[in-house]
């Protein structure tokens, strides 16, 4: 578990290449992010499966 960094990109990109040089494979990553969705709550959990792109 990784935390405590500057946020944005930059230091997410720092972060994950130290990790990817210790040999790590797999990322996991946990953030906040609005919606339009009217059915959805602010409490609610949503798994992202794929990204546009």
């Amino acid at each position: 578990m990784c935390g405590g960094f500057d946020p944005g990109a930059p230091a997410a990109a720092l972060v994950l290449e130290q990790l990817i040089s210790l040999g790590i494979t797999r990322i996991i990553t946990v953030g906040t992010a609005g919606s339009l969705q009217p059915d959805l709550r602010a409490v609610d959990v949503v798994a992202c499966t794929r990204s546009l792109g």
